[in-house]
């Protein structure tokens, strides 16, 4: 085991095998084995397959598309309009609509991921109104990695409000 002696709560690093060290090994070996075991369980309950085809997930975790699907996706090219978070149409920083439309905007910056298009407006209609909430995790994955490089400038998220009677409807709140 490699533990740093410059906090306190480590012990400082010996070459001797401590006998508590050797069962502190064992009893990880037992939780990593009860671990695998859970989650190998969990596995054959959780849907693991790609939301679109079935295939097997690109990286293993659940409900994420498989590599053929994934490239089929609709993603925005960066750079991207600061303004919608969608693909730029010309040399500017913002996109032509939002050229037009800035002074209605009342934020500065805005993030996108996909463009809404094909099988993939479809599975966003499904998560949205055909109660197919399991796509929260696979559509949250990319959010988190699009927002990722701006959120130490980021003032305040500010979640798009549902009204009550479509969250009642819906079971939650997308």
């Amino acid at each position: 085991m490699i533990l740093k002696q410059d906090w306190g709560f480590f012990k400082s690093e010996t070459n001797s095998i401590d006998p508590a060290e050797a069962g502190d090994d064992r009893k990880m070996n037992i939780q990593r084995s009860v671990r695998d075991f859970l989650w190998n369980v969990l596995r054959t309950y959780i849907p693991m397959n790609c939301p679109v085809c079935g295939g097997v997930p690109a990286d293993g975790r659940p409900n994420m598309f498989c590599a053929d699907c994934l490239s089929k996706m609709p993603f925005i090219r960066k750079p991207s309009c600061r303004m919608c978070g969608g693909e730029l149409d010309g040399f500017l920083d913002i996109c032509s609509e939002c050229c037009r439309k800035s002074s209605l905007r009342p934020w500065t910056e805005a993030r996108a991921v996909f463009r809404m298009e094909g099988e993939l407006q479809e599975m966003i209609h499904a998560f949205k109104y055909q109660n197919h909430p399991e796509l929260a995790r696979t559509f949250g994955y990319f959010a988190c990695d699009a927002v990722s490089g701006i959120l130490n400038s980021v003032d305040v998220i500010v979640p798009i409000p549902l009204h009550w009677t479509r969250q009642w409807k819906r079971g939650y709140n997308q």
